[in-house]
């Protein structure tokens, strides 16, 4: 299944928020970088596991880091 414009332009901004809305502190960490590349990765493959896995690897490191309230 491939994923529509629009879920291929919410992927982007995820990715660029990672870039200019962490602080470098976070954004040089290497969870950090790799769900960018996830991120990245499923925006260029359209393909609905690329973002399942993005998805998921996101929301795991952002309950890691506290910013997700349960």
């Amino acid at each position: 299944m491939r994923a529509s414009h629009q879920d291929e332009e919410f992927r982007g901004r995820r990715a660029d928020l990672i870039d200019e809305g962490l602080p470098e502190t976070l954004r040089f960490r290497s969870t950090w970088r790799e769900v960018k590349e996830m991120l990245v990765t499923a925006a260029e493959t359209k393909t609905s596991r690329a973002v399942e896995d993005a998805t998921t690897l996101l929301e795991h490191i952002l309950e890691d880091e506290g910013w997700l309230e349960h």
